[in-house]
């Protein structure tokens, strides 16, 4: 009987250490997956017969998942995610209008920064482990909006991070009408914006998600994307803007300010908290007469950060898998930016460390960041 008693408390106490260890912890490994979904109340080719496959509208989901370590995991390259761009650029057009993509781009990288090799850029290695086993527990929802015709792998290093703290990632290219070309248009931001809303209503379902978390993360044109969401959604906690177009710069394109004047028209007044970082570049300031106030907008807790010394371009991971790959000196501030998302992320959805932004905040304020919210006139 003791000895029964014995191995009775051994058990409940190993248990309750497990669930413990279960509860703190706040590092996995990061999966990625991708899920296809098909919204048949949107039609995508309209002149093709019912049953041609782009008929309704398809819809890719890209996820970054909490993972455990298998010593079968495949690790992904960055070649696999450009290669990934390439199959969806022949598959929405029903052509091989994407052949040959994933080079032409390592190969505009290596021309752009002179940094790296097609070579090496496309065999740069990511953290991201295929199609692994996912953690055991409910993680908060990351939607992630790409930029003008982009997909998820512009940012896969901030991304990769997000999962590997916790969090599940969906990001959502920027696809416009058939054949898929992303324009300035309202009708086409509005089809990214409609992917995540009906790719939300899907995701909520999973057991995996903890549908009471959630926030939203764009970039460039897709942080415009993702506040128009954010409108429309009350159940997202946060929305995210890197260097985001809901700022829109006035004086560059006539066509693109009035296409943008379309889009603002409709924008509503908005209580969701909202997180602004933007970059510091002073190029083509010369033709920029004014930039819209997106703050007439905000009516719930604001914060915007410029960080300093960057372009658009640095707040995609682009410049850093180049040099990486190339070893050429690297830029911290997409260290910074990574590091300013994620904890915003802890901040807003609950998660651990609770101070790990304000804490970014103090350290990086007047050194690689400072504070803005009023700088803007809109015509």
């Amino acid at each position: 009987m003791k000895v029964f008693s014995s191995s009775l408390v051994i058990c409940l106490l190993i248990l309750l250490l497990s669930c413990q260890s279960s509860q703190q912890r706040v590092s996995y490994f990061s999966g990625f997956k991708t899920i296809q979904i098909t919204d048949s109340s949107r039609l995508y080719k309209s002149d093709s017969p019912q049953t041609y496959y782009l008929h309704y509208r398809p819809i890719d989901i890209d996820m970054w998942y909490p993972a455990d370590s298998s010593p079968t995991d495949s690790v992904l390259v960055f070649g696999n995610m450009l290669s990934l761009f390439e199959q969806r650029a022949n598959f929405y057009t029903d052509s091989h209008a994407g052949d040959g993509f994933s080079t032409q781009l390592a190969k505009s990288f290596t021309d752009f920064f002179h940094c790296s090799s097609v070579e090496k850029i496309l065999a740069s290695p990511t953290q991201s482990r295929k199609d692994t086993k996912a953690a055991a527990g409910k993680f908060p929802l990351v939607l992630y909006m790409a930029s003008y015709n982009g997909m998820g792998y512009e940012n896969i290093q901030l991304l990769e991070n997000l999962a590997k703290n916790g969090y599940i990632v969906a990001s959502f290219n920027s696809i416009g009408r058939y054949p898929g070309d992303m324009t300035m248009q309202q009708a086409d931001l509005m089809e990214q914006v409609s992917d995540a809303a009906f790719g939300l209503k899907y995701l909520k379902k999973l057991p995996e998600v903890d549908s009471s978390r959630i926030a939203v993360v764009g970039y460039s044109w897709g942080g415009l994307a993702g506040v128009v969401l954010g409108m429309t959604h009350t159940d997202i906690d946060a929305v995210i803007s890197l260097d985001g177009s809901e700022f829109h710069h006035y004086g560059l394109d006539a066509k693109e300010d009035s296409l943008f004047n379309q889009i603002s028209h409709d924008f509503v007044s908005n209580k969701t908290p909202y997180l602004r970082l933007e970059s510091s570049s002073t190029e083509d300031q010369a033709t920029i007469d004014s930039v819209y106030n997106f703050n007439t907008v905000l009516q719930g807790p604001k914060q915007i950060y410029k960080i300093l010394n960057t372009s658009h371009g640095d707040f995609s991971v682009y410049p850093t898998i180049v040099k990486q790959s190339g070893g050429c000196p690297a830029e911290k501030s997409y260290k910074i930016i990574t590091q300013l998302v994620t904890g915003y992320c802890s901040q807003i959805l609950k998660q651990t460390p609770p101070n790990a932004f304000t804490d970014t905040i103090r350290k990086e304020e007047g050194r690689t960041l400072k504070t803005i919210l009023t700088n803007y006139h809109t015509p």
